[in-house]
């Protein structure tokens, strides 16, 4: 008889109302039957957990926090439950393709190989099918969460995630430390969709001090990292965000206009850039390093 390994999902949720229960059924439905769906969520306050304990499936398993823990240490406790031989991870917000376990599990069986990262769609919330999705395929340096899968005695080898990267970097982070000991590849056939979730300005501003926190915090680890514009020893993240900072009008470019209310939301989006761009560079200047 031939050996069927066992398969840890482990998804994280935060106040996931729209979007839980599609995700749940889309892993049910995987072609790949024998796993477990560890869920744990960091305190929602909406319908979130209602939801989940709505599905009646012995594989899910809910834990429920009393405490923010944010993303690495809520994706650490959920490690604490798995008990596959494989963790596959998405988040709330994805639905996964049928073959998702099949396709990712096959790869990971492959000699040399301790990682698999899929290929992601993110949605877009505008009308037209052509502006509807962004693809992001073989980004080597692309390593996020919502579609990634690793041979979980690897991940623990290396004390799973950072829980200093509360919000932001924690999955590039592992990748990182996993790429010294064995190879993360890529399989086009683990397809996850990325739904768009809505524009809020307070939770936009609400994370920016975490977000920059981990951001600075991970450039500082690995300064060779690809990403923005480097200048000697100053790197310059999101460029384009300075010059809509700088020249607002390009505001009307960066973001696309389809509605009348889009119009009215873009000084509150400046003022987002305006406060990110103040906490990153007060997260640099607290680390010594120049990220801008």
């Amino acid at each position: 008889m031939n050996y069927v390994p066992k398969i840890s999902v482990a998804i994280v949720v935060y106040n996931a109302e729209p979007f839980i229960e599609n995700c749940i059924s889309s892993v049910l439905n995987q072609s790949y039957q024998n796993f477990e769906i560890i869920i744990s969520d960091d305190n929602s306050n909406d319908r979130t957990k209602e939801i989940i304990k709505s599905f009646k499936d012995k594989r899910i398993k809910l834990i429920e926090n009393e405490k923010r823990n944010f993303i690495s240490g809520n994706r650490n406790i959920a490690m604490k439950a798995v008990k596959g031989e494989y963790v596959f991870f998405t988040d709330a917000d994805c639905v996964v393709n049928r073959y998702w376990l099949e396709e990712g599990l096959r790869t990971l069986q492959m000699e040399g190989v301790i990682g698999v990262r899929g290929h992601t769609i993110y949605e877009h919330a505008f009308p037209t099918i052509a502006d509807r999705v962004t693809i992001f395929d073989k980004m080597s340096n692309h390593y996020a969460t919502c579609n990634i899968a690793y041979i979980r005695k690897h991940l623990e080898a290396i004390g799973n995630f950072d829980p200093l990267l509360k919000y932001g970097r924690e999955d590039t982070d592992v990748a990182m430390k996993l790429l010294k000991i064995g190879k993360i590849t890529y399989s086009g056939d683990m397809i996850v969709l990325h739904r768009k979730r809505p524009w809020k300005f307070s939770r936009n501003i609400g994370y920016s001090d975490l977000y920059s926190d981990s951001e600075v915090l991970f450039l500082k680890r690995y300064p060779e990292y690809q990403t923005g514009i480097k200048l000697g020893k100053l790197r310059i993240i999101n460029p384009l965000v300075w010059c809509c900072i700088f020249f607002p009008l390009l505001l009307l470019l960066y973001f696309r206009i389809s509605r009348p209310h889009h119009l009215i939301l873009l000084p509150l989006r400046w003022f987002k850039f305006v406060t990110q761009k103040y906490v990153l560079i007060r997260a640099s200047i607290r680390e010594k390093v120049l990220i801008f």
